[in-house]
């Protein structure tokens, strides 16, 4: 189209045809780019909506298997309480052990001088330092109780009352072999082996004479230290030995948990 600005002065003229298709092409190009821009803004929405369910369908998906990993901490809480109450009841029967053991000792034998090792063995344990001996030993001790191995007064007024199981000999044989072992940490005098010629006179469980252990083992008489001592520590320290009549001795009951032999 075309538009004349005067008709008598043809250079008036303006073409108009040209800037109005100009124009509308110029809007027709940013309609679309609109419709461009729109559709992009869609797609991002969608996009954006469809991964935030993704997210929240994984999510729930990894709070599944999150749950059936493993228990949950109330049930762990039990677990682990129900193993702290099975240590606490062990370590209060070692506590039992230990004091009815040493009160044992000390009224039956005389003994004060029960090392931990010992201790640990009558419990059950190897060694001393096993946990479940350790700290049973070690709440006596802080409760007074005992003090360097040996029973208190506390101790001995909160012995355990009935009887109370513990590791021990378990027959005669065993039972003198053990008094054995006892006699010689208490009474350096003399050798092992004439000291277990003594035991094994008086291990028949009859009544002997001096004569009898000094010709076996060849001391002159109860002056011989080696022969002197030991029998003085077993019949007025361990109690273990009672004499009959004088020079005449045999082994007490304590030596015969089996019974005496006949």
């Amino acid at each position: 189209m075309t538009r004349t600005i005067g008709s008598n002065n043809p250079k008036m003229t303006i073409k108009m045809e040209d800037d109005i298709k100009t124009v509308s092409d110029t809007i027709k190009i940013e309609e679309d780019n609109e419709k461009v821009i729109k559709m992009e803004d869609n797609n991002s929405i969608a996009t954006k909506s469809a991964a935030a369910e993704n997210n929240c369908e994984e999510g729930t998906r990894n709070s599944d298997l999150k749950v059936e990993d493993g228990p949950s901490k109330s049930t762990a809480k039990t677990i682990k309480k129900m193993h702290k109450e099975k240590g606490g009841q062990r370590k209060v029967e070692n506590k039992k052990k230990i004091l009815a053991y040493l009160g044992e000792q000390l009224h039956s034998l005389n003994r004060t001088d029960i090392k931990k090792q010992e201790l640990a063995e009558v419990c059950g344990y190897v060694r001393s330092g096993s946990h479940g001996f350790f700290y049973a030993y070690k709440d006596l001790t802080d409760e007074g109780m005992i003090r360097k191995g040996k029973l208190t007064e506390l101790g001995i007024s909160s012995l355990p009352k009935g009887e109370i199981s513990f590791a021990k000999p378990k027959d005669n044989t065993e039972m003198q072999a053990y008094l054995l072992k006892l006699l010689r940490k208490k009474c350096k005098e003399g050798t092992d082996e004439k000291t277990k010629m003594i035991f094994e006179i008086l291990s028949d469980g009859k009544v002997h004479e001096l004569k009898d252990f000094t010709n076996a083992t060849g001391y002159a008489n109860l002056k011989s230290k080696g022969l002197g001592y030991n029998i003085s520590c077993m019949e007025k320290d361990m109690k273990i030995l009672e004499k009959t009549k004088p020079n005449t001795w045999r082994f007490t009951n304590k030596c015969f948990p089996d019974g005496r032999p006949e």
